[in-house]
């Protein structure tokens, strides 16, 4: 009886933290979630704080991804999803934290990393994406993204500020004509403009 309640709780504990997961993971991409983000973030930024380092907050948004939705369908949306998820992930540390934000935008929390570190890290894996292919039903397709960057303390101190910057940021590179990396400056705060994705 002992040996069975003890397996009981076993599988107890192993469902309770798969439902954590869940919790904290988006399902299609296995990234974290907004969620997860909204959690971390503080933390992150004032651990950064208390040691004296920085931090880059970095949004990326796939270029025309309704275009592609579309023409394609949402399962060729989510394949691109996916895609771009695990190459991003093939091009972070243990430490960064990657997070599918919401629809086609990502947002990556590089503790540690200057704006110089980060806008190479971005450039990677904008790179990597822009010579990448998703082959769906004899098709070639390819997709880029968009990224923008905005680091603590140079940018902002706070983590809503910091993420908004670097969202003002990325929409600049849509502008710009896509398919590049942009770092937050003082005049993206003016009359700032949707561009559409």
């Amino acid at each position: 009886a002992n040996e069975q309640l003890n397996r009981r709780i076993e599988e107890v504990e192993r469902l309770h933290q798969e439902l954590k997961e869940q919790a904290i993971r988006d399902p299609l991409t296995g990234l974290y979630n907004r969620r997860y983000l909204n959690e971390i973030l503080a933390r992150e930024i004032a651990r950064v704080e208390r040691e004296k380092d920085r931090l880059s907050i970095v949004v990326a948004d796939i270029d025309h991804f309704k275009r592609i939705n579309d023409t394609y369908g949402h399962q060729v949306g989510d394949l691109f999803l996916v895609e771009i998820a695990r190459l991003s992930k093939s091009q972070v540390r243990n430490s960064d934290i990657i997070c599918r934000y919401g629809g086609e935008e990502f947002i990556l929390v590089l503790p540690g990393l200057s704006v110089e570190a980060a806008v190479k890290r971005s450039e990677d894996i904008r790179q990597l994406i822009e010579n990448s292919v998703v082959e769906y039903q004899g098709k070639i397709l390819k997709a880029t993204i968009s990224l923008g960057i905005a680091t603590y303390p140079d940018h902002g101190i706070d983590a809503e500020d910091l993420t908004i910057k670097a969202d003002q940021a990325m929409y600049q590179s849509k502008q710009r004509g896509r398919n590049q990396v942009t770092i937050w400056r003082e005049e993206f705060d003016r009359g700032r403009q949707r561009i559409p994705n």
